[in-house]
């Protein structure tokens, strides 16, 4: 699929996070609907997905179904529990499960905050959170700015088929997706602990490569 929407990504380990032969629940900041396809690529993931976001698109409805994926209410607190034992059995089988806590895209200027209830499934599985950093650095050989990041960042009330078209009309777009450190999720004191080290994890690394990289905006 990277090949057929012309992606072209390259993989930076920065801290601990590959090797070990254990399930991990991954953690990725979300820019596009492309995530799913980059991490992929590299990871052989089950990812969760929102139903209202996901699941009526045909194209990534599917291609989450495809990874095995969980479909989650994230309005539906009642279902919260069920969800976080569903998830925790998929771990438990030995496969990776990937989640996208900010639970929306951004515009690519900044990690938004994350929705914590979910990150509670890895101390449930006894697995470790891998984070991860994910960037469009540049379309057609040209650095990302304001005036090109929309052909691959999806948002706000973007329609899903009119921003395909546009991508597919693009040569080539190339990312970076960083391998940060491992945590155990054992050693945090609450689950909002842990989800707060998670975010500046991504965050500085996310800050780091925009301001340093050549995609800086502005």
């Amino acid at each position: 699929m990277n090949k057929a929407l012309g992606i072209r990504v390259s993989l930076q380990s920065r801290g601990n996070g590959i090797g070990g032969g254990k399930s991990m629940l991954i953690l990725s900041n979300h820019l596009s609907y492309v995530d799913i396809f980059v991490i992929s690529s590299f990871l052989p993931v089950s990812f969760i997905a929102s139903v209202d976001e996901v699941k009526s698109n045909p194209l990534l409805g599917k291609a989450t179904e495809l990874s095995g994926g969980y479909f989650v209410e994230r309005r539906n607190r009642s279902g919260l529990r069920t969800d976080i034992e569903s998830i925790s059995e998929i771990l438990e089988l030995g496969i990776n499960v990937a989640l996208f806590p900010e639970g929306t895209t951004s515009n690519g200027d900044r990690v938004l905050p994350f929705k914590t209830p979910l990150l509670s499934i890895a101390q449930k599985a006894g697995v470790e959170i891998l984070p991860l950093c994910l960037k469009y650095t540049s379309i057609d050989g040209e650095a990302l700015t304001d005036r090109n990041k929309d052909l691959i960042y999806y948002y706000g009330d973007m329609k899903f088929f009119d921003h395909l078209f546009k991508l597919l009309s693009v040569g080539y777009v190339e990312a970076e997706l960083s391998v940060l450190d491992k945590i155990d999720p054992q050693e945090a004191h609450s689950r909002k602990e842990m989800a707060s080290a998670v975010y500046d994890m991504i965050s500085s690394a996310y800050t780091d490569e925009v301001m340093a990289g050549p995609a800086q905006n502005g």
